[in-house]
């Protein structure tokens, strides 16, 4: 059947837009999509009449963001018709969302724009709000110059590959004591492990060839990072030794 076949096809598309907007397009079926119109109608009708000031398009379109990111119900919005505004609605996002910002900007001492993900450039107001509101967001500071990743934080184990070139390039070897073997032929290990609270930046990886990737891990063995990207290392027997970046990148 023709309506079969075409069920099949229901998506949903982004579709950028200009001055920081967006639209999002439903494909469903039409008893689904006329469900949706006339909830979303509803609930701005009932906002509407508790005195909200927002046009009916907006609340409308404020309606079915609140919808699909916080899971209203109909009497939900019956019993309580203020409904929420964008900027509130943002506290509720929980897909992972990359937001790429200038780590001077992220400072305060540039006005330089973010970039989201899938979509481009944002402002660096929007950019503030959603970190601190949205937990869910993936933060990637980077370097203002070249834009090289210097931190995706907690929110990603796997090292991208900008802040991969940007460690081996800083590193130029195997980070231990009297190893010689190229950085590009290392493992990027945490300092800090993953599980035991460790981010993933350039203040806390390293280059490690695999021997000495595993060694660091045997009792007695410590490994200090320090600003710089210079380790301070303790062997078993209590002897120290420090390691420093390649300097000839920087």
């Amino acid at each position: 059947m023709r309506a079969t076949r075409s069920e099949a096809d229901r998506r949903v598309e982004f579709e950028p837009a200009a001055d920081g907007m967006a639209w999002v397009h439903l494909f469903t079926t039409a008893p689904i999509a006329q469900g949706l119109i006339e909830r979303v109608e509803v609930a701005a009708a009932e906002a509407r009449a508790a005195g909200d000031t927002r046009t009916c398009a907006q609340l409308q379109a404020d309606a079915l963001a609140a919808l699909a990111l916080t899971g209203v119900t109909p009497e939900d919005v019956m019993s309580s018709p203020v409904l929420p505004h964008p900027i509130e609605v943002q506290e509720h996002i929980k897909p992972t969302v990359q937001i790429t910002v200038p780590a001077l900007t992220m400072a305060g001492v540039s006005d330089a724009p973010a970039t989201l993900d899938g979509y481009g450039p944002i402002d660096p107001e929007a950019a503030a709000r959603i970190a601190v509101n949205a937990p869910s967001f993936t933060r990637i500071l980077v370097q203002p110059e070249t834009g090289a990743v210097l931190s995706v934080g907690r929110k990603q184990y796997r090292v991208p590959a900008d802040l991969q070139r940007a460690v081996r390039l800083r590193d130029g070897t195997c980070r231990a004591p009297g190893c010689g073997r190229r950085a590009r032929a290392c493992d990027l290990d945490h300092s800090v492990a993953w599980e035991d609270g460790g981010t993933t930046d350039a203040g806390n990886l390293a280059c490690l060839c695999r021997h000495h990737h595993r060694m660091k891990h045997l009792p007695g063995w410590n490994l200090d990072h320090g600003p710089g990207g210079v380790l301070e290392w303790t062997t078993p027997d209590g002897k120290h030794h420090r390691t420093e970046p390649d300097p000839a990148p920087f």
